[in-house]
C-alpha cells in the first residue's frame, strides 16, 4: 500500500488516536517538565477524557488562582528514573553476540569471520548505548522500533537508529508487524505544518513529504522542497521508493514492545509504559512533594510586624517586607511604647515524618505496579540491614528480576533480526564478501551473573560430588571451550594434587624376548 494521497487525511489517523494519546501522557510523565504536564491535564486537550480518565481531579489540572503558583508545583521525575533503571537491567553490560557456526569442535572460518565483523559492527555503532536508549524509551512511553539502515554519504557501515513509539502508526496482524509509517515534523510555520512520513513495507520502503496543517496531512509535495529530504530524492525510484538488499527478513525495522498485554487496549499488540495506569499515584506524589516544600517554605521564623514597619516605596507605590531578613535595623521610635509596637513571631512544623511516609507508599507502589521490588530503587521498608548474599538478593529482588527476564524475551529475537538485516545491509552495500549467517543475542542478567552465587554454586556442586570438574570449570567460565577449557582443568587438577604421575618414568611398548616370552 503507497503513501496516503487524500489531502484531508488526519494525522495521526483517527484509528490510531487513543494509542497517540496514551503515548502523549506517557511522554509527558517520562519527560518530567512541569510545563507540559500542566498544558496536558490543565489544557483543552483534557476534556476529552474528563468522563474515563479522571483528568479534571488531578493535582496538575488545577488551576492556580495566581500567576506564580505554578512555580511552586514541585515534579518528582521517578517516571524517568523507572524507565532507566528498566534499561540498566536489560543493557547495564553488553550483550553477547555470536555465530554458533563459528563454536564447537569444528567451527566454520566463514561463520568466524562474520562473527568478527558482526562485534565490529556493534563496537562502531555503539549498540550497547543505542539499545540502552531503546529500552529507556520503550520503558518511557510503552514501546520502541529499531531501525536498520545506510547512507554512503554518512557512513561507510550500515546505520542502526531509535524510533519512538509515539511518532509511528504501525500495523499488525495475527500480532505481527506488517507494515510501519514512522513520521516527523519537518518544520512548522503558523498553521502549516511539514512532516515527512517514511512507510515500511517488506522489501521496500516508501518516502513522501506532506505539507498540511496540525490535524491534517495535506498535499503531497517535492521532496527536494525540504533540505532535510532533498538529499533522499536521489536514492529513490520514480514511485518514492527505496528498495532493499534481498535477504531482509520481511520489514527492515523490528517493533519491541516494553511489556504486555496492554490493560487499556487488551487485544492489541501495542505495548505498555512502565508506569501506565499509575498516573494518579504519581500526581499524588507530586501533590505529596508540593505539601512538603510549602510546609518548609512557611516553617521559616517569621516575625508579623505592624503596617508602619514596612518599606515604603513612595507615595502611590506601596510598601514592602522582605519575608528573609533575619536581623532589624533599630527603627526611630519611643523606647517607652516598644511593648506596644505589635511585633510577634511565628514558626509553622514542618511535618517531615508525614510527608516522608507518603512519599515513600507512593514509590512504593507505583514501583511495584510497574514490576520492581522496592528495594531496587533504595526504598528500605522490609529491606533489613547488613550486607546480603546473592541468595537473599534474589529473594529481595525476585520481582525485579522476573520483569527483567520478561522484557529480554522482547528484546532478544528482535535484536537477533535486526542485526541479521545490518548484516546483509553490510553485504550488500559494505562487504561483499561477506557470507551470511544468523546472529544469536544473550543479554546478560546482572545477578545470575553474580560471582558469589555462581560460587556458591560451584561449591555446593562440589560438595555434593554431583558434577565434574570439566562442568564445574564450564559454569565457572562459560567462555571457555575446547582445549582452553581441558587446559584450566588440567592445571587445578594439578594443583590439587590428582594428577597422578607414573613414577617409572615411562616403560618402552610391550613386546616378545627371543624364546618369545613377552616382556
Amino acid at each position: 500500500m503507497p503513501l496516503p494521497a487524500d489531502p484531508g487525511q488526519p494525522w495521526p489517523p483517527r484509528h490510531y488516536a487513543p494509542f497517540q494519546e496514551d503515548a502523549r501522557e506517557a511522554a509527558a510523565w517520562y519527560a518530567g517538565d512541569p510545563a507540559e504536564l500542566g498544558a496536558l491535564y490543565g489544557g483543552a486537550a483534557s476534556t476529552s477524557r474528563t468522563s474515563t480518565g479522571g483528568r479534571f481531579s488531578r493535582f496538575w489540572s488545577r488551576r492556580s488562582a495566581s500567576a506564580g503558583d505554578s512555580r511552586q508545583r514541585i515534579h518528582v521525575p521517578l517516571a524517568a528514573d523507572v524507565a532507566a533503571t528498566s534499561a540498566d537491567l536489560l543493557f547495564g553490560d553488553d550483550p553477547e553476540l555470536t555465530v554458533p557456526e563459528a563454536h564447537g569442535d569444528s567451527p566454520d572460518p566463514a561463520a568466524q569471520a562474520c562473527e568478527e565483523r558482526l562485534n565490529q559492527l556493534a563496537d562502531t555503532l555503539g549498540l550497547t548505548n543505542t539499545m540502552l536508549e531503546a529500552a529507556e524509551i520503550a520503558a518511557g512511553i510503552g514501546g520502541v522500533y529499531l531501525r536498520p539502515g545506510w547512507d554512503h554519504d554518512v557512513a561507510d557501515h550500515p546505520l542502526l537508529d531509535v524510533v519512538h513509539a509515539d511518532a509511528a502508526v504501525p500495523e499488525f496482524r495475527w500480532g505481527i508487524l506488517t507494515a510501519v509509517t514512522f513520521w516527523r515534523v519537518v518544520s512548522e510555520d503558523n498553521s502549516q505544518v511539514v512532516r515527512h512520513l517514511e512507510r515500511h513495507e517488506p522489501g521496500v520502503i516508501f518516502h513522501g513529504l506532506y505539507r498540511g496543517s496540525k490535524d491534517k496531512l495535506g498535499v503531497k509535495v517535492d521532496m527536494a522542497d525540504d533540505a532535510s529530504t532533498g538529499a533522499l530524492r536521489d536514492r529513490l525510484d520514480e514511485t518514492g521508493a527505496l528498495r532493499l538488499p534481498d535477504g531482509i527478513d520481511g520489514l527492515a525495522v523490528r517493533y519491541v514492545p516494553n511489556t504486555l498485554p496492554n490493560r487499556k487496549h487488551r487485544t492489541s499488540p501495542i505495548g505498555r509504559s512502565d508506569c501506565a495506569g499509575t498516573e494518579s499515584v504519581m500526581d499524588a506524589l507530586d501533590e505529596t512533594f508540593t505539601s512538603w516544600m510549602r510546609d518548609i517554605r512557611l516553617g521559616q521564623a517569621r516575625l508579623i510586624v505592624p503596617d508602619e514597619f514596612l518599606k515604603k516605596a513612595g507615595r502611590g507605590k506601596g510598601s514592602a517586607f522582605d519575608l528573609d531578613q533575619e536581623i532589624f535595623t533599630p527603627l526611630d521610635m519611643d523606647p517607652a511604647h516598644t511593648e506596644r509596637a505589635g511585633i510577634s513571631d511565628v514558626q509553622f512544623k514542618i511535618r517531615f515524618e508525614e510527608h516522608a511516609a507518603t512519599a515513600e507508599a507512593h514509590i512504593e507502589r507505583v514501583v511495584q505496579t510497574a514490576g520492581y521490588s522496592p528495594q531496587t530503587f533504595g526504598l528500605q521498608r522490609g529491606a533489613g540491614g547488613g550486607d546480603r548474599t546473592a541468595t537473599e538478593v534474589r529473594a529481595a529482588e525476585g520481582k525485579t528480576m522476573r520483569t527483567a527476564a520478561r522484557k529480554r524475551r522482547y528484546f532478544e529475537p528482535a535484536l537477533e533480526a535486526v542485526l541479521w538485516n545490518l548484516l546483509v545491509i553490510d553485504r550488500a552495500e559494505f562487504t561483499p564478501s561477506l557470507k551470511l549467517f544468523r546472529p544469536r543475542v544473550e543479554l546478560c542478567d546482572d545477578v545470575d551473573s553474580d560471582a558469589h552465587r555462581t560460587a556458591e554454586t560451584i561449591d555446593l556442586l562440589r560438595r555434593a560430588q554431583a558434577a565434574s570438574t570439566l562442568t564445574l570449570v564450564g559454569m565457572r567460565s562459560p567462555e571457555l571451550e575446547g582445549d582452553e577449557l581441558a587446559a584450566e582443568v588440567a592445571r587445578i587438577q594439578a594443583e590439587q594434587g590428582l594428577q597422578v604421575n607414573d613414577p617409572t618414568g615411562g616403560l618402552p611398548p610391550a613386546g616378545t624376548d627371543d624364546d618369545g616370552g613377552t616382556v
